[in-house]
């Protein structure tokens, strides 16, 4: 069923409006502290604020730092590169692509609350498919959910993903937060980048631009 957004005397489908354009690249060493910023905002903000990405009933402290996303923008290049999203020259959205043997593992995808529900993340994980499929050569994409995140994991089914059946354990004792409730797990999520219907995004993607383990997501 489609919903209805009443605008003074205009009546606009909410389903049919077209999602917000992104301006996706390859994050810079200045973006740091703004890509930091917004995946704290979008996974661990503080309790009662809004969005539908959070994980602060289920973790206690930091996603991720200013310096951890740094070495992860200078380790860009042949493998793994952080793509950011932005809106008006301001990132509201990241995702983490990084290869080996296995395929490419993609992660850190958030987007800030305020953007949240506008197609934005959608945008993101397309454009970081087709960078690890064009750009590093991958077939597979995997990425982990944490198990008591339903809502999270169905949105990835939704894009193509399927449940692998791995199980991992949530890593305690890192640098991403500490479980409040006992032990969590991770699934491992699978997507074919060569099945037919694949999404693609319009990034922009320009030849300058192009120049430069498993992660969560």
């Amino acid at each position: 069923m489609r919903h209805a957004i009443i605008r003074g005397s205009t009546l606009t489908c909410s389903r049919c409006m077209k999602p917000p354009s992104l301006h996706i690249r390859p994050a810079k060493a200045d973006d740091a502290a703004a890509i930091a910023q917004l995946v704290n905002a979008a996974y661990r903000p503080p309790a009662g604020s809004g969005g539908w990405t959070h994980e602060s009933a289920l973790l206690d402290g930091q996603r991720t730092g200013i310096d951890a996303v740094a070495a992860l923008i200078a380790a860009s290049g042949a493998g793994s590169v952080v793509l950011t999203g932005l809106m008006a020259d301001t990132p509201v959205g990241c995702v983490l692509v990084e290869t080996d043997a296995g395929g490419a593992h993609i992660g850190m995808l958030a987007v800030s609350p305020a953007q949240q529900t506008a197609g934005l993340g959608k945008q993101l994980l397309a454009a970081a498919e087709e960078w690890a499929h064009e750009r590093f050569g991958s077939t597979i994409a995997l990425l982990t959910v944490i198990g008591a995140r339903p809502e999270l994991k169905s949105f990835y089914l939704r894009r193509g993903y399927h449940d692998t059946g791995r199980r991992l354990p949530y890593p305690a004792g890192g640098a991403t937060g500490q479980p409040l409730h006992g032990a969590l797990d991770l699934h491992v999520l699978e997507k074919s980048l060569q099945a037919p219907g694949r999404e693609h995004a319009t990034t922009g993607f320009t030849g300058a631009e192009s120049a430069v383990p498993n992660v969560l997501s």
